[in-house]
């Protein structure tokens, strides 16, 4: 066996272990402090739950993090933008930062990350763009990194739903770059695998803990790193063969469904003349509840739809890069609509009731003011 398959295996169980040790831990300290996230009116939990189990799986990564330092001096920018990616929503769990200091936390790693080389380089013909400037890597890729670290963290409003669209996302990296030999990689991505599976033992509905920011920033980040990594690779060689706009594709199908949610729903606000950061109840996970299922089903039916997403990715690779995406918009709106539509018929029918119930009280309010007189 390769010596690097060991490592593999050797990354996935230890941060599975750690993961699984640590978050125990991590609910006693956190409910000795009362950092529980209480229910409100958007709230999709009941009783008062413990948050910030992002500890656990930034416990778990830690290891394979610091194992990139060795690969060279750009590691170490990476490594530090993963922690103050963590650090910033460790205390905006404990102490509710201003959005501007989220911000500023958040902008920080996003440029160490563009200065360490993860950067969108290219358009890949979009609006007749190909290579960017210098610049507008920089700006565009900050952007990016901040606008998909916080649609991750905007999904995470079920029981799993974030934890298992990461552990799925994690496990498909980690396949890629084993193809790609890119071995560093290989072991984050495994050592995320089993860093979320552990803290799905956890997450996973009745959820004994929440990710709050601390774990669904890290995420978000997590995920655009890994994406971004991608971006300048082309697998030619079999049993896969994707040039660079296919690749492109391909991540972008694993990062969609987080980000389509959050486009569809500022767009709603927009459209109904509300701010489009004035949070509601509109996500996609929302849809679903409303629709009788739990937070189980819930989760479970927005794992299959991301899945799908990405394997539809896959299959119209064949498409100009610009043309594919706007498939991509295509399928992820027709499958929220089915359920915003179907909410639609519901409040209908439940107001078409309502009225019948108005009009027989009318009629039997007129009879009996009939009969008296």
């Amino acid at each position: 066996m390769n010596v690097m398959y060991i490592f593999l295996i050797l990354s996935f169980v230890l941060s599975l272990l750690i993961s699984l040790y640590a978050l125990p831990k991590v609910i006693h300290w956190v409910n000795d402090r009362n950092l529980v996230d209480n229910p409100n009116e958007r709230s999709a939990h009941k009783i008062p739950t413990p948050t910030m189990g992002g500890i656990g799986p930034f416990a778990a990564l830690v290891l394979p993090m610091l194992a990139l330092i060795i690969e060279d001096l750009r590691s170490i920018l990476l490594v530090a933008a993963f922690a103050i990616t963590f650090v910033t929503g460790v205390l905006d769990d404990m102490h509710d930062l201003s959005p501007m200091k989220k911000m500023a936390g958040q902008f920080i790693a996003a440029l160490l990350l563009a200065i360490a080389g993860f950067r969108v380089t290219s358009l890949y013909g979009l609006w007749g763009v190909e290579e960017l400037p210098l610049m507008l890597q920089y700006v565009l890729t900050i952007i990016l990194v901040i606008g998909i670290t916080n649609a991750f963290n905007l999904i995470d409003g079920v029981d799993g739903l974030t934890g298992g669209v990461v552990l799925i996302n994690s496990l498909i990296f980690g396949i890629i770059f084993i193809l790609l030999k890119d071995w560093f990689f290989v072991l984050l991505s495994f050592g995320m695998v089993g860093a979320y599976l552990g803290f799905l033992v956890y997450n996973f509905h009745p959820a004994k803990i929440f990710m709050g920011d601390s774990g669904s920033l890290v995420a978000g980040f997590l995920m655009v790193m890994m994406g971004l990594r991608l971006l300048p690779y082309g697998l030619m060689d079999e049993p896969v063969a994707l040039n660079g706009d296919q690749m492109t594709l391909l991540v972008v199908g694993l990062l969609f469904m987080p980000v389509f949610d959050f486009i569809r729903v500022v767009v709603q606000r927009l459209r109904e003349g509300k701010h489009p950061m004035k949070a509601d109840k509109n996500h996609a996970h929302h849809l679903l509840l409303n629709e009788g299922l739990n937070h189980k089903k819930t989760s479970i039916v927005l794992y299959c739809a991301h899945i799908l997403l990405v394997i539809v990715s896959l299959l119209i690779n064949v498409f100009p890069f610009y043309w594919a995406l706007a498939l991509l918009f295509v399928v992820a709106y027709l499958f929220l609509e089915v359920f915003d539509v179907r909410r639609y018929q519901k409040v209908k029918k439940e107001l078409n009731s309502y009225h019948e119930e108005v009009e027989v009280k009318k009629t039997d309010n007129y009879l009996l003011w009939k009969d008296l007189f």
